[in-house]
């Protein structure tokens, strides 16, 4: 739950995608101006939502700065404010005293504005500095001394340490604009005539708590056309990638399908790894079926490249034990899978249960083996190589049952195995142990 909880509170990174332009001059019909929604609501549709994207320092420091700069637009509207009420009170009628007792009050008001400001400036200032010295400290090489204890309590306790400035990147779930991939993002005419690198329109892309915004145009002769589009993040309006299609107007699904595959890895900003296969036999590997997160390679290369992350790999041979590993693939640019491939056994045996156990039934996994009764009380089972469980079920009582495990090395041919067991109702022995606790 301590990983879970870094991830709960955290706001969703948002995608939209707005209206393409036209980069053609001649007339278009209605088919080709359709176009101008249409691919940038499919482009949508083919990136999942759902994924899971990693913040850059550099985004962070784009975040903190557009609220720093709206806190001090916000801050110099009052002090204009606080400065022109001073300046009437000059204009008012009565003592002298009061009058000036006013525009002492009102002096107070706009000092504690202007240091408002000058800390803002100073934060904006420390940012930066935080900023940059994090880049370079990565190039630099520090020398560390040993402290004679393995542990130095005395170690920083007298110096004061500042509070990071700069937010830490973080892991945010991505999602659609208005949690609907076919909404398109609408800026005002003229935050479209200023230019999505200006002022106007990156206030209202922040505005709409948009991070990522799909921005593109299109070019038609005749029956092909061009799509070129661009990934922007917000705020900052930096460029995170950039591709550019081409298809025939009667395959533009997979234009846009090609596009959204080219911007998936760039949204979730997670580097690829190499995964090197040293598989044993070789001539096994060779013709065996690998399984990468549910895509199949049926002659599997030496090596793939994968994004970082999570992935679950499967290797399966005709007569031999699949081998499967779940792996979080991260820290490295090169992984080396190594494992031998086992034979299957193949081989038969017979599992028998004491003679006093209840009726009942004998299952191998999920295949039942036979069913259990004074009369039947022993089992044929095969084995293959790999570790058996098994379990036992009441005939009387379907919650009453007992587990049993059969290891590789028990698993010879005409082997009888004896198990001993007792069936427990778990959902009933879960229960006393919830209310005696």
């Amino acid at each position: 739950m301590l990983f879970l909880t870094e991830n709960i509170f955290c706001e969703p990174w948002i995608l939209a995608a707005q209206k393409f332009d036209f980069d053609s001059g001649k007339n278009l019909n209605s088919a080709e101006q359709d176009l101008s929604s249409i691919m940038p609501q499919l482009i949508m549709e083919k990136i999942s939502e759902g994924l899971s994207r990693n913040t850059t320092p550099q985004e962070m420091l784009d975040r903190s700065l557009n609220n720093l700069l709206v806190e001090r637009q916000s801050l110099f509207l009052q002090l204009s404010k606080e400065i022109k009420t001073r300046d009437a009170i000059f204009l008012l009628s009565g003592s002298k005293k009061r009058i000036q007792k006013k525009i002492s009050d009102q002096e107070k008001k706009i000092d504690e504005i202007k240091n408002q400001i000058d800390e803002n400036l100073e934060k904006t200032h420390l940012l930066y500095e935080e900023f940059k010295n994090a880049n370079s400290s990565q190039e630099e090489k520090t020398e560390t001394s040993f402290s004679p204890l393995p542990f130095n309590p005395f170690k920083n306790l007298f110096v004061k340490k500042k509070s990071p400035v700069l937010p830490k990147p973080q892991n945010e779930n991505v999602s659609f604009y208005k949690e609907n991939a076919y909404e398109l993002f609408s800026p005002s005419k003229e935050a479209l005539d200023s230019g999505i690198e200006s002022r106007k329109f990156e206030n209202e892309v922040v505005a709409a708590k948009i991070n990522g915004l799909i921005s593109g145009s299109i070019i038609v002769y005749g029956e092909y056309f061009s799509i070129s589009c661009a990934l922007y993040n917000f705020p900052g309006k930096k460029i995170l990638g950039q591709v550019t299609e081409i298809g025939s107007l009667k395959s533009y699904i997979s234009v846009a399908e090609n596009a959204a595959n080219y911007f998936v890895p760039i949204i979730v900003n997670s580097f690829p790894v190499e995964i090197c296969f040293e598989i044993q036999p070789p001539e096994v590997f060779k013709n065996a079926i690998v399984s990468v997160d549910g895509n199949i390679y049926k002659n599997p290369p030496e090596k793939i490249s994968v994004p970082s992350g999570n992935h679950s790999i499967t290797i399966e041979a005709k007569g031999y034990i699949p081998r499967s590993i779940n792996y979080d693939f991260e820290g490295s640019k090169i992984f080396k899978l190594q494992g031998n491939m086992k034979l299957k056994s193949e081989v038969s045996g017979s599992i028998e249960l004491k003679r006093n156990l209840e009726n009942g039934f004998l299952y191998s996994g999920s295949n039942l083996l036979s069913e259990i009764s004074d009369e039947n009380f022993s089992a044929e089972i095969s084995f293959d190589g790999t570790p058996v469980i098994g379990q036992f079920k009441s005939a009387q009582d379907e919650n009453a049952l007992f587990f049993f495990y059969v290891p590789e090395i028990l698993q010879k041919n005409q082997a009888r195995l004896s198990v001993k067991g007792k069936t427990v109702n778990h959902s009933e022995y879960i229960d006393k142990r919830r209310i005696a606790a």
